[in-house]
């Protein structure tokens, strides 16, 4: 660049060149199967199970495992053959629909509209949503112009305190995958039970009776 050049034109530039990077900031959400295989599924036992398998079919590359869903992709078709002769029922899978991600969305319009897509919100901050969605419900949302970016620090839960009635609902609160400290008896309050959640287990909470009380983050 000319040492001369006039200052609104380095201004300008500058400008140009911050928009350039915002919008390539975006477009590295990578909303693509990072494995280009053909997917499949079958039904199995449990994890052990899926260690024997590991152990006789070597190319059989396990993806995911979702229940007693085993996805998979093979190195080789013959393995295939292989699996049917042992029993197993295979089934295609869609990766769009198998694999997921957790990534930032800039706030626009109505939470509901969001939902719409199908994806999970993990938790609300000021400016975006932080949520999980297959790739799908991902590419759905960025086809409806919503603003994707990948995450920059680690998605934290938030400290709440839960007030429930009964022992039962502690059992009722840790199956929701809430991460409980300790739990405390009051003659007013009933059990009082402090921990850790994300936004879609306070929702979840909410959603049965309980009374949550949720901090704000650290710095906030």
């Amino acid at each position: 660049m000319p040492r001369n050049a006039h200052p609104f034109l380095l201004v300008l530039i500058s400008s140009v060149l911050l928009v350039a990077c915002s919008q390539e900031a975006v477009r590295e959400v990578n909303l693509e199967p990072g494995n280009k295989r053909p997917l499949y599924k079958i039904q199995v036992a449990d994890a052990d199970e899926v260690a024997i398998l590991q152990e006789k079919m070597s190319g059989l590359e396990v993806q995911r495992m979702e229940g007693s869903n085993l996805y998979f992709t093979v190195q080789s078709k013959n393995l295939l053959d292989s699996l049917r002769n042992f029993g197993y029922t295979l089934e295609p899978a869609d990766p769009y629909q198998v694999f997921a991600k957790v990534v930032k969305v800039s706030k626009r319009g109505e939470e509901a509209e969001l939902l719409k897509s199908g994806v999970q919100i993990i938790n609300r901050e000021e400016k975006f949503w932080i949520v999980r969605g297959n790739l799908t419900q991902l590419q759905l949302l960025r086809a409806r112009g919503y603003s994707l970016s990948d995450l920059d620090t680690e998605v934290r839960p938030r400290e709440v305190e839960i007030q429930v009635k009964a022992p039962d609902d502690v059992q009722r609160v840790a199956n929701l995958g809430v991460d409980i400290f300790t739990t405390k008896g009051t003659r007013e309050r009933g059990l009082v039970i402090s921990g850790a959640a994300f936004d879609y287990q306070i929702d979840s909470l909410r959603a049965m009776g309980f009374t949550v009380s949720a901090k704000p983050y650290p710095g906030k």
